[in-house]
């Protein structure tokens, strides 16, 4: 793979002016050059006067924004309910470490006898509520 090539940002300014002094005008054979290097009176960053307004990068933007939005909204409804022992096996009594229950969060290992008494109340719950 060849190296990237990096060219200078269009805006950024030099740190130094460079003059590359030629001797040897007379002389062939003494012919050499030199470089000069003098702080840049602009600095790195020159101050620009002129802001651009663009409306419609602007709106862009906002689009932009807006979609990304959209998709994590999107992403997080598709995951609600997943990894439930509900979703899985139609009740809450037979829970794993991995499984997501309402109103208590993950169940790992070290949660696991909370977790069980938990699930037996949302499962309680549940067969109260069915006719």
């Amino acid at each position: 793979m060849s190296p990237k090539k990096s060219y200078p940002h269009e805006q950024q300014g030099a740190l130094f002016n460079e003059e590359i002094i030629v001797g040897g005008a007379t002389d062939p054979e003494l012919y050499s050059t030199a470089t000069e290097f003098t702080p840049a009176p602009e600095g790195v960053y020159p101050e620009t006067t002129e802001t651009i307004q663009d409306p419609e990068g602007e709106a862009v933007v906002e689009a932009v924004r807006q979609a990304a939005a959209i998709i994590k909204n999107n992403r997080h409804v598709a995951q609600v309910g997943k990894h439930s022992p509900l979703e899985r096996d139609g009740s809450y009594e037979n829970i794993q470490a991995g499984d997501f229950l309402k109103d208590f969060g993950p169940v790992t290992y070290r949660n696991f006898e909370d977790a069980k008494r938990h699930a037996a109340q949302l499962e309680q719950q549940r067969r109260s509520r069915r006719p």
